[in-house]
Formats: C-alpha cells, structure tokens, sequence
C-alpha cells in the first residue's frame, strides 16, 4: 500500500545517532552559533552611556554630594566600604545621583534598611529623625528625579532559545504532531527574570546539545510513522492466572467477562498490573479501556504508564463513573518499540475530599505535651509466669529462664508506653487537638512498643495477639477510662474514612487497547474548560502528506518547511545545504525514508531552529527586524513559532507599526492557543510548579493531597487569567472577582455545593473571602508551610508580587520562629511574630508583611476555610502599615482593589514585560513600564491594553547592541 513516503517500511528502524552526528548536518549548521557571542545583560554598554543626555538639576546633585553622601559616610561607611562591605553593598562608589538611579534594586534594600531603623545597627550611632528624613529625601529624589525618556534603552540581551515548553509547542504547530520530550530535554531554569524563558540563562551545554539530539530524533520519528500509514489496534484482556502487584485478583463479572478488580485502600495508589507490549510506531495512541466501578462509591480512578509509573510523570487516567461496564479514552505518546504497560487503580482520581476537622489536626510529635511522672498504683500488676503460660500448652519448661527475662521486659515496658499513649490522647482531646496517628487511624502501641511479644509467642507455640491479651486483661479502670479518650479521637478518623468509602469506589477492568493516532492532520481543540496547557497544535499546522513523497518531492518540501521552521526567509544558499545533506544519505545507501528522517534531525538541531534569529547585532540601537518581531510577539503570546498570517504581515514589512502589533494581538488573543498564555506567565509569576512537588502538604496531615488535586490549583489561575483577558476585563479582578473556575475536587475543598464532574467551569462565588488571588488554593499553598500557614511567607507575597514593593534579605542571625509556633496550644504564630518584631531589625520590614498574612489565616495550609487551630480561635484581624483595620481577607481584598490598584497594575506590568522581553528589567525601563502604567489606567485597567501596549512599547520592538 501506498503511504505517502516512499519506500516507507512496515515497522519504521531508527538509527542509532551519536552526537558526532552534529558534524555532518549542512555547512556546519553550528557554526553560526559559535561564532557569536551571547550580548551583555543588564546595564546597557559604555557607548550607550556616552550618547545619552541625563537631565539632572543641579540642584539636586549639589544636595546629593553636600548633605546625603556625607551622611552616608558618616553612618554607613564603617561597615559598608571597601572589599569586604557588609552585604557586598560598598557604598562608597556612589558618588553623585547619576550613580544612585542605574542602581535602583541596591538602593530600594539601602532605603528600606534606613526607613525601617534596622540599620545602623543599635550598637552603633545612628542619625537623628532630621538627619534620617533628609537621607530618605535624597535617595527618593536620586532614584525618581530623573529624565527616563531620555535615558531610556530597550536593553541587550543573550539570543533567545526556545526553551522546552516552546520546543514542544512549535513542533506541534510546525508538523501537526504532538510529541512529548519531557523525559530528554531539561526543564529550564528560572533566570534572573523570574521566568523560564530569561535569555541570561540559556546557556547550551554539552549535554544540552546532546538532549537536543535526542529530541530532534523523537520528533523525527513521529513525524515519519504519523504518515507511515494505518497500524492495527492493540489489544490486551486480562487472563486468570497474570500477575498484579498488593495482590489484586482476577474476577469474574456476569458468565463471560473476567478481569482485575482493584479496592480503594487509602494511600496506596500503585495497585498495577504489568504487560509487555510492543508498539510499531512513535506517536501518540489514543487508550481505550473497559472499566466499572465496584462501589460503594460512584466512581473510580485509573492511571496508565509506560515502563514506570511516578507523580511527577502526569501518567494519563480516566475518571471510571458508575457500576455499568464502559468504554473510555485517554491518550499516551509512546516510542516505538517494547514498553512494560502498567495500568492501576488510582485512589486519588475520584473527587473526594474530606471536610475540615472540628479539631484543628497537628501530628503527635509537635504537641508540648510532657507526661506526668509514672504514678504506681496507676499501673497494674505485672503478668505473672502461671498466667502466662496458660495460653500455651505447658510444654516449654525447658525455655523458663529466656521466658521469665521476656515477661519481665514486657511488664517493664508495656503498661508504661500505653499509659502514655492514653495520657497524650486524653490530652489532645481536652484541648480540642485532632492528632495524626503515624502508624495510620488507628493508634499502635500494642503491635509495635514491646518486641519480646514476637519471641514469647514463639516459644509459647501460640499468637501475638493471645500474647497481648495477656497483659491486657490486667488493665485497671484508669487504662479502660482513658481509652475513651482514644475511641473519640479515633472516631474523628472513622467519620473521615466513612466520608472517603462513600465517595470513592473500587475499580474493574477486563480490556485495554491502543490505538495509533499520530494526527497528522493538525485537529485542534478547545482547551479552556477541561485540557491540559500543553495541547492541540494550530488550525495552519501542515496537513497530512505533507512529507516528500520521493527523491523529486524534497526541494518543494524544503522551500515550505525551511521558512516556517526558521521563522524567517531562507537563501538559495541555506536550501541547498539541506539539500546536499539529502543526497548524500541517499548516496550513502539510505531509503529516501531513512534520509527523510535525517535530514528532519538536522533541522531540528540547527541554530536557526533553536535559536530565535534577530539579525546581526546591531551598532546601535535599532527597530527589530519584521521577522524578528513577529517571532518575539509570537513566543510571547503562544509559546510558539509564528502562524501564517504573522508571518505574512512580516514578509511585506509592515509589521513593526503599532496599529498592525495591535491589530495581531487582538487577533492571536482571539485564537484558540491563548490559553497558553495564561498557564505560562501564572505559574511562574505566582511560583505555583512546586505545588504537589516540592510544595507538597505533609503527607500525614493531608493524605488525599495529589497532584490531581494540585494540578486543579493551577488550572483554576491560569483559567481565569485566561479569561480576563479573552474578554478584555479589569486585571484589577485578580485582586477581588467573584467568579472563579472550579472543578468538583476544588468545589469540595471550598465547601461550594452543586459542582459535579472533572470539568473545570466557571462559577461565581458567594463567599467574599473566594475569588481573586488571595482566595485561590494554588496561591494559599505554594505560600505555606508543609504542616502549618505562613503568615509570614502570605505576607511577603502581598507586598512584594501584589503590591511590586521589593523586601531586603533578613538580618542574619535573627532567629527563626519556635518549632511549635501554631501547632500547640500555648504558641500562635501570631504571638510568635509579635516575639519576633520586638528586634528592632525585624520590626521595619515585619510591619509590612504580618498585616496582610494575618489576613489570610482563616485558611489553612491548601487554602480552606478554618476557624481555628491548636492554638484556639483565628484572630485575622490585622492593622496594615497605613493604619487601615481589616477583619480577614474579604476586607484586605477589599482595600487592595480600592486602594492599591495602582500598585497591583505597575508589578503586574514589570511582571508581564520581564516575561515578554525575557530578560531582567533594568533602570532604563523605567519610561515604558510608566507609558504603559498610565494607558492601562485610562483604559479602565483592561487587560487587553495591558498587553496591546507591552507588545507596542519601546523595549519590545527595539534593541540595542554591545
């Protein structure tokens, strides 16, 4: 049969290729890359500085020279001069005001400090509150007294790479196949910017090159088997007598139908069966499996991997609902080749979650509880050796010694840890704790304390629990009263296991099958409501047959693909380098198939694809190239290389016009691949990645925490982000919407009733405290604590991403707050800090961030609503540095988008324009973060024209050179 490809095998073989392989592609295609160097970041170059005009009044400077430096001198010179200055701060090389402004991040830390009172420290002079106010005058007006237009500077920059998110998103765009790299090319790091696409950290490594290798070589394998033709289903029911892992069993369902069944045990979410499969193609296979769910709840969980299984790896799953016997679908990119297919029950699918305890939950290690000292007659009599060995059979006279010395072990032991054990529950109950048992829901002094148990019952010839009972039938009244202390606390548990057994069904299984489904054909889909960011390329992806069907096809191939993989015009000259490397396969033996794929790897892997091509740098400053531009509005926006019409717009040379950028943002916020906009940008300004990672709640405390559930977190930032800006509403709806987007888990953890179902929806939201940053869980967790809040750490996020006010590092040698701080009785956290501002080195900035994170303590670690905790009622009110009093979040939310909207706007604005022109923004950025500052305010705070004048400004479509 005919494929399209020619010569195109029944199994596709590839190619083991080594990274010398980079030394055949054409013309030495990293040649331009090393002949380059990466631009200066930061301050602009020496004759940048010497072609500008800085108006500065005399005035000032003679102010700043006679009465600021020489306070300066006077009070911060002993610590901060010189080589070995305090903090790296040597205060001594700012000598005049043009200094001060270019250094604008030292001086908001020097400022700060002063303001504050921190520094000088107390055993040593400081200035008078005269002396002191004139400081702060003179460094306001050094760092704000300035001509920013005629300073201004779009900046210097390293070349940008794509970093792993655009790579997959371009490939997808570019072949209409989606291809799935994670596990070859690193994730990137954060830059000095804050985001994952800063160009001062994009640095090409050895081993960079070589897992750009391997990539390429993946996607080249999709891209071929996506035209290789049709693939016959794979199918695989389950058969009595296989192996499954905790012991599942094979079943019979009715008089024909056998397969796995799988029980919702808390925490054990790798329950898998295992079958070796091989598959002929690489590309993504649509899963469908026959499932049920058992009860007694309505629906089941079900993950899907690939030779291993992990949270961090996202593994596909289906959410199984209802008893009947069903077909669903899921979708997994696989290589080809053999893999081991695991496939299990996922405890953590359904959308349980349990309420909020009336007993604030604390883990038993953190209580201040210190046992009485042992009363006596408290304990009863210990066993005697009669007693114990009548519930043997009398035969083990022979082992009286080594018995005796165990029944003295265990009557020294035994009563003593249960007493204690009884004593610290009673404890927690009276004071209202719901503590968290290590050994699971029930306590495990009686398995675990006493070790001569197990060689008792041995010798005896009889159980551990006939051993046990033993003692236990000694028991004094005491130990029976106090167990009802440990029943109620133990019930607590039981309601919360009920709610979970009520909610979370078991799983049945009798067929998996797979489909290939390479799709080629560049389908895209709506990814608003429900999809992962990282989706469905674009309407104008390549469609199917694209590929040269023969030797004569690959010159027409080459002239479509070059440009759109390049994102800009390609000579003669580059084509025909592609070229030569074609025929050269060929002449070396290769199929037309084989050199087709080889030469797919060269594109990949070349400068031009990798990197985004700005021209040669310039002497000056100059406009960017159309094609440059169009690139840079295309990465920002989409992740992605630029569409049709971007790049048409670009090949006439019309493009760098404000009315035309605008234009193209309205029309590219319109598309379907906005979204990716909004999932990028809010997970890394917000640092919400680490939630179910490196932010994960304690796993005792939060045993249904997944990373489902923190995947819903982000979705619902991201969403309504997206939505904002998809209908052109006020950013200052980040601060105080009333509408948010929620799934059933996240509606649960809210307490919202009448959401159902996976789907993510919007929902408008009664409670005041919801809505807004500030009441989303993805905001609430990535800010606290693994077993507590962080007022602190709430706080620090208000002032500094909320409000764009910069904080210095802490003091050293400060101090942390007490271990127990919030977890037992006699520490708040409020109290604790209180503690902690008495340091006059803590106060200043300790001012600014408690307020607000006390505002916020009504929730708890993942964001719900609680009224208390160990320490007794939340108190949320707070006195914020201005003197304004709010009574919780409702208020605080309240104030900030009255008062402080345009302090939310400037931060979001430097945040937006870091990301777009990835790089770390600079003093000279000052002018276009004010032009584009006062546009969105005239505007209503849009966030349209938030983006519209990012994509129009000055930095954006201009750069400078060295």
């Amino acid at each position: 049969m005919k494929t399209g490809v020619e010569n195109a095998p029944e199994k596709a073989v590839v190619r083991d290729q080594p990274v010398g392989f980079v030394a055949s592609f054409p013309g030495a295609v990293y040649g331009e890359f090393m002949r380059r160097r990466p631009f200066p970041f930061g301050i602009a170059s020496a004759w940048l500085f010497a072609s500008l005009s800085l108006s500065v009044a005399t005035a000032g400077e003679a102010t700043f020279r006679d009465e600021v430096a020489p306070l300066l001198r006077q009070y911060c010179g002993e610590c901060h001069q010189g080589e070995g200055a305090e903090a790296a701060i040597d205060l001594s090389v700012y000598r005049s005001r043009e200094d001060v402004y270019p250094n604008r991040r030292v001086w908001r830390r020097v400022r700060e400090v002063i303001e504050s009172g921190a520094m000088p420290p107390e055993s040593m002079p400081g200035p008078t509150e005269e002396e002191r106010a004139a400081l702060l005058a003179g460094i306001d007006s050094a760092m704000h007294d300035v001509d920013w237009e005629a300073v201004r500077s779009p900046g210097s920059a390293a070349l940008a790479r794509l970093t792993r998110e655009e790579y997959r998103f371009t490939v997808a765009d570019l072949f209409g196949v989606t291809v799935d790299v994670a596990d070859v090319l690193a994730e990137d790091p954060e830059g000095l910017s804050g985001f994952a696409n800063d160009r001062s950290s994009m640095v090409m490594t050895a081993a960079r090159l070589e897992s750009t290798l391997n990539a390429a070589t993946r996607v080249a394998d999709a891209v071929i088997d996506a035209h290789a033709g049709a693939v016959s289903p794979i199918g695989y029911e389950v058969e009595t007598g296989e192996h499954a892992s905790f012991g599942q069993k094979v079943t019979r369902r009715g008089d024909d139908v056998v397969g796995w069944t799988f029980s919702p045990a808390l925490g054990r979410k790798y329950q898998s069966v295992r079958k070796a499969i091989d598959f002929p193609r690489t590309g993504t296979y649509s899963v469908r499996v026959r499932a049920a769910s058992t009860g007694p709840g309505p629906s089941a969980g079900m993950w899907i991997a690939a030779d291993s299984v992990n949270d961090a790896s996202r593994e596909p799953g289906v959410l199984v609902e209802g008893k009947a016997l069903a077909e669903y679908e899921t979708e997994m990119f696989l290589t080809a080749g053999r893999h081991d297919i695991l496939f299990g029950y996922d405890f953590y699918r359904p959308p349980w979650l349990p309420d909020v305890p009336d007993r604030p939950q604390m883990k038993l290690g953190q209580s201040t509880f210190d046992p009485p000292p042992y009363d006596e007659s408290l304990l009863p009599d210990g066993v005697t050796y009669r007693e114990l060995l009548a519930v043997g059979d009398g035969s083990t006279q022979d082992d009286e010694s080594r018995i005796r010395e165990l029944m003295a072990t265990a009557n020294r032991i035994y009563y003593r840890a249960v007493l204690d054990r009884l004593l610290r529950d009673r404890f927690h109950f009276e004071r209202g704790y719901l503590p968290v048992f290590v050994g699971g829901l029930g306590y495990d002094y009686q398995t675990h304390v006493v070790p001569a148990f197990e060689e008792l019952a041995e010798l005896l010839g009889v159980s551990r629990k006939d051993v046990e009972r033993v003692w236990r039938d000694h028991e004094t009244p005491l130990f029976r009263e106090l167990e009802t202390f440990s029943e109620k606390q133990r019930q607590a548990w039981r309601e919360q296991d009920e709610s979970r057994k009520s909610s979370v069904g078991g799983l049945f299984v009798d067929r998996i099958e797979f489909r290939f489904a390479g799709k080629p054909n560049g389908e895209t889909g709506d990814r608003r409501d429900d999809a992962s960011p990282l989706d469905s390329p674009r309407n104008d992806s390549p469609r199917s047959g694209a590929l040269p069907a023969g030797r004569g096809d690959v010159d027409g191939y080459l002239s479509a693909l070059l440009p759109k993989a390049f994102r800009r015009p390609v000579s003669e000259e580059e084509r025909e380098r592609y070229r030569d490397f074609y025929r050269r396969e060929r002449d070396a033996g290769g199929s037309h198939v084989e050199a087709v794929r080889r030469l797919l790897v060269a594109v990949l892997v070349s400068p031009g694809f990798l990197y985004r091509h700005e021209g040669d740098p310039p002497v000056g400053v100059e406009p960017l190239g159309d094609h440059a531009l169009a690139s840079r509005l295309s990465y920002w926006l989409t992740a992605s290389m630029p569409d049709d019409v971007l790049l048409a717009a670009a090949g006439r040379g019309v493009l760098n016009d404000p009315d035309q950028i605008g234009r193209h943002v309205e029309r590219i916020l319109d598309g379907d691949t906005s979204y990716r906009l909004a999932a990028r940008f809010t997970t890394e300004w917000l640092k919400l990645s680490g939630i179910g990672r490196e932010k994960e709640p304690d796993k005792e405390l939060f045993r249904f925490f997944s990373w489902h559930l923190a995947e819903d977190m982000r979705r619902e930032v991201a969403l309504t982000f997206d939505r904002m800006v998809r209908e052109d509403r006020p950013i200052i709806e980040l601060l105080n919407g009333d509408e948010t987007y929620l799934n059933e888990r996240l509606a649960r953890l809210y307490g919202i009733e009448g959401v159902a179902g996976d789907a993510m929806r919007p929902v408008r939201v009664e409670d005041p405290s919801r809505g807004g940053l500030l009441g989303t869980a993805a905001v609430l967790t990535t800010t606290s604590l693994a077993t507590r809040t962080s007022p602190v750490r709430r706080g620090a996020f208000v002032v500094e991403t909320v409000l764009g006010n910069e904080l210095p590092p802490p003091p050293p040698d400060v101090g942390d707050l007490p271990e127990e701080a919030g977890q037992s009785e006699s520490v708040s956290v409020r109290r604790a800090l209180e503690a902690h501002r008495d340091n006059v080195r803590c106060a200043g900035c300790h001012n600014k961030i408690d307020p607000p994170g006390f505002a916020l303590e009504h929730f708890d670690w993942i964001g719900r609503r609680r009224s208390r905790d160990p320490a007794g009622p939340i108190d949320a009110s707070a006195r914020l540095p201005d003197g304004t009093e709010v009574g919780g979040v409702a208020e605080l939310k309240a104030y900030l988008a009255e008062n402080r909207k345009d302090d939310f706007t400037r931060a979001l604005t430097e945040r937006m324009l870091a990301h777009a022109l990835g790089r770390e923004l600079d003093y000279f950025d000052e002018h276009a973060i004010g032009q584009i500052v006062s546009a969105v305010r005239r505007d209503g705070y849009r966030a349209r024209t938030l983006i519209r004048e990012i994509a129009t400004s000055y930095p954006f479509r201009y750069r400078a050179g060295e």
